[in-house]
């Protein structure tokens, strides 16, 4: 089995048709698919369907994909090695992170990490926290950051701190005018994100439903939302209040389009993590950004 035909199989399983892999890889379609042919006689299997639109993935293809990915990573990671052989924080490192990060102070961290190493190429991409353990298990990017724990043994995982999240309505809205109402009458239709009917990890959706359960909230309805800039607007539209990460709504707060309930038994906060494959190689550039990373301030 060679490294060319994994990346053949990967780049058509990704492009969904032979002529597209074959630009992306810079070689002929006859070439392609000798690579492909040759591969699937070493396996034994077929790994494409063609249909009209191009080709789809067969049962065996889509069981040996990850895997495919991975060897790949693990061949560059011993580039990487060998590249870094003076041990200087140089060349190229790639991170995903959830796009609602940016507003905290792993941005501000990574700005000062390329100030520090003008010789590394830094490269971001932004995910769902299920997405981005996949990218970084599939050797897609060098490091991910992402919300709750992912238990993967594959992963390493390091906790960076806990965002804060509140209770957040209309900026319209004010509790003095009904002062006399408790806040869990006043408050009953709270938007989320749709919980994920598979997901076997704690995520966002479970720890909304958590806090406001045990705020002893009743008759309560959750919204099924899968924005969290779409959360925001329909909030300050008056279609519900939610429990958004306080970094995220700043520039909503300052205008006063939204506001915080005081509301004590709701506030809590959601766990960071930093993650990267627990065999990859990690180069003088990679370690030095987990320890830029490791300094910031959510």
């Amino acid at each position: 089995m060679e490294l060319s035909q994994l990346e053949a199989f990967v780049a058509i399983a990704e492009a969904k048709g032979f002529s597209k892999a074959a630009n992306k890889l810079n070689l002929t379609q006859p070439a392609i698919s000798r690579r492909i042919r040759q591969l699937e006689d070493m396996l034994g299997a077929s790994l494409f369907d063609r249909i009209a639109t191009g080709v789809v993935l067969t049962e065996p293809g889509e069981s040996f994909l990850p895997y495919a990915r991975r060897a790949i990573a693990s061949v560059r990671d011993g580039v990487d090695i060998v590249r870094d052989g003076l041990a200087q924080a140089r060349g190229a490192v790639s991170c995903a992170l959830v796009g609602t990060l940016a507003s905290t102070g792993i941005t501000d961290a990574m700005h000062a990490y390329c100030r520090a190493y003008p010789q590394v190429e830094l490269t971001l991409r932004t995910a769902s926290s299920a997405v981005v353990s996949t990218l970084v298990l599939n050797g897609e990017v060098n490091l991910g950051v992402r919300y709750f724990d992912d238990p993967n043994p594959d992963l390493k995982r390091i906790l960076l701190g806990d965002e804060r999240v509140v209770p957040v309505a209309a900026g319209d809205v004010g509790d003095q005018t009904q002062a006399s109402v408790p806040l869990s009458q006043l408050y009953k239709k709270w938007l989320s994100f749709p919980l994920e009917q598979h997901a076997a990890q704690f995520n966002y959706p479970v720890l909304l439903r958590r806090q406001v359960l045990q705020a002893g909230i009743e008759g309560v309805e959750f919204v099924d939302v899968d924005s969290l800039t779409a959360q925001k607007r329909m909030i300050e539209a008056g279609f519900g209040c939610g429990l958004l990460p306080l970094s995220s709504m700043q520039e909503e707060l300052d205008r006063g389009t939204l506001r915080v309930l005081d509301w004590p038994q709701l506030c809590t906060g959601i766990p960071v993590y930093l993650i990267y494959r627990s065999r990859a190689y990690i180069s003088p550039a990679l370690q030095c950004l987990v320890t830029a990373l490791q300094t910031a301030t959510l």
